[in-house]
């Protein structure tokens, strides 16, 4: 990680689009080699998204992640890098943190969309110990806060008796307060980044607490069912197979096999299922690949691991994300991709499931390659989120010496994924400035659509649906002027409005 210094600048990203492949990629910040980015959709307005990455750089976005705003976030406890987003069922967003010290993790509140953030509280095992990789999640019915991370004695200059341990802590105000840190697994690793490492919670249906993690025997799982207070006294490994904790890809400095979780919330069929994605090499050296596994009894039992890209190549894919949409159980997966080249070149790809994980279709969604020397640092890990079929991954691109972070819109309709080459559901707004009404055209007829007008800060003023409709008259009364957002199935279109 790199410190940079916290200017209190506001920014609007440059807007870099592609549109050369099949999906719109956005540039969301190339300044300072940003990396290890995440992203957050608020539930309540899925026109609003808040990332951050390395160091302490924040963004938000009022458009559904076509144009990004870029800030940088400030504590007293200070900010070391290792960004997690989360948000809750309020339209909260909570962004997590190291401290400047290492000693503790941070939590900072923002309750508007990602514009600023309290000053922080924080959680901390009461000592001095190297405090390193939290991962956050939301209990969406409680809106309970639970936190993981691993604890490293000795610092950055380990003796051989020191250890590693997974920690995991909570807060049930709405991140004002965190519980000290409790330590969740049994056998202590080693400190050289090699054992217990990667802590990942998501939160059950039930209440339960899912959390997974790596050590050198492969992928451990732990529950907790009464809100973190006891745990399993072991934990059980859901895959040992594979060649895991560091392995070599070339042109990656840092690579490791990073399990990420997810469990299904919704009422689709599956609900109540735990997942866990992760890469490694046994399928050889030079092929890794991408795995996945699924629990349907609570993490009693795993499924085998399933390979997830559909190649059949011998190439690399590696660095991979997971998330759940909690409205239509969807399962996505973003990672990096080696299978169009011979050499180091890289794409991005995402695959998705809508049965369970039980088969997969692969989508390329970064519009170029692009090729890492080896010598920039890209992170230890990329992001992804989804909710209600709008779907926004986040990676790192390393390309001629240049670091930047890209998104993608990705966004599912009826008859399959918006931002595609057709212009399905393009619209015009006239006239534009209005005052009184204001009409949305669209290149095709609408059969069905969820609309939404919000301001500047991510406010939904107005929502409206479309049923079978190629125009729809908005009445703008009691909106004040100014500049807002129409939303329609993942489009957006400007409105100024003037009285």
């Amino acid at each position: 990680m790199r410190k940079i210094l916290a200017l209190f600048v506001i920014a609007f990203t440059s807007v870099i689009t592609s549109v050369c492949g099949q999906f719109t990629n956005v540039i969301v910040d190339n300044n300072f080699g940003p990396q290890e980015p995440s992203i957050t959709i608020n539930a309540v307005n899925v026109s609003q998204m808040v990332a951050g990455s390395n160091t302490n750089n924040s963004y938000y976005s009022v458009d559904g992640g076509a144009t990004w705003i870029t800030t940088f976030i400030n504590s007293s406890l200070g900010s070391t890098g290792d960004p997690c987003l989360v948000s809750d069922s309020l339209g909260n967003i909570f962004y997590f943190h190291l401290s400047d010290m290492y000693d503790r993790i941070v939590c900072q509140k923002s309750i508007n969309g990602g514009l600023n953030y309290n000053d922080g509280f924080f959680t901390w095992n009461n000592n001095s110990q190297l405090q390193d990789k939290e991962w956050a999640t939301v209990d969406r019915h409680s809106n309970n806060i639970y936190v993981t991370w691993t604890q490293y004695d000795g610092g950055f200059n380990p003796g051989p008796q020191d250890s590693s341990r997974i920690y995991f802590a909570k807060s049930e105000d709405n991140g004002t307060t965190f519980s000290d840190g409790v330590r969740i697994n049994k056998i202590a690793g080693d400190c050289l980044y090699l054992d217990i490492t990667d802590a990942h919670p998501v939160a059950g249906p039930n209440g339960e607490i899912y959390v997974t993690f790596m050590d050198s025997m492969g992928i451990r799982f732990n529950k907790s069912i009464d809100s973190g207070s006891t745990w399993l006294s072991s934990q059980p490994l859901i895959d040992s197979g594979g060649a895991f904790r560091y392995y070599s890809i070339p042109g990656v400095s840092r690579i490791r096999s990073m399990p990420y979780s997810a469990c299904d919330n919704s009422n689709s069929p599956y609900r109540g299922n735990v997942y866990v994605s992760w890469a490694d090499q046994r399928n050889g050296v030079n092929n890794t690949d991408v795995f996945f596994s699924m629990s349907a009894d609570g993490g009693n039992t795993w499924s085998s691991a399933m390979k997830v890209n559909g190649d059949n190549t011998i190439s690399h894919q590696f660095r991979n994300a997971m998330t759940v949409d909690q409205v239509t159980g969807n399962i996505y997966i973003v990672y990096y991709d080696r299978r169009n080249y011979s050499n180091d070149s890289t794409d991005v790809y995402l695959s998705k499931s809508v049965d369970g994980g039980t088969s997969w279709t692969d989508y390329k969604i970064s519009s170029t390659g692009f090729e890492n020397p080896g010598s920039d640092f890209d992170g230890d890990y990329i992001d992804i989120a989804a909710h209600d079929g709008v779907v926004r991954p986040i990676w790192t691109r390393v390309d001629n010496f240049i670091t930047s972070i890209w998104t993608c819109l990705f966004n599912e309709l009826s008859a399959g994924i918006a931002d595609t080459k057709s212009n399905t559901g393009m619209f015009t707004i006239n006239p534009n400035p209005a005052d009184i009404v204001a009409a949305i055209s669209f290149s095709n007829e609408i059969a069905r659509g969820e609309g939404v007008i919000s301001d500047v800060t991510g406010r939904v003023v107005k929502k409206f649906t479309v049923d079978h409709q190629r125009e729809k008259v908005i009445d703008l009364a009691g909106i004040p002027s100014g500049i807002y957002y129409v939303i329609v199935n993942g489009r957006t279109g400007k409105l100024i409005v003037g009285k």
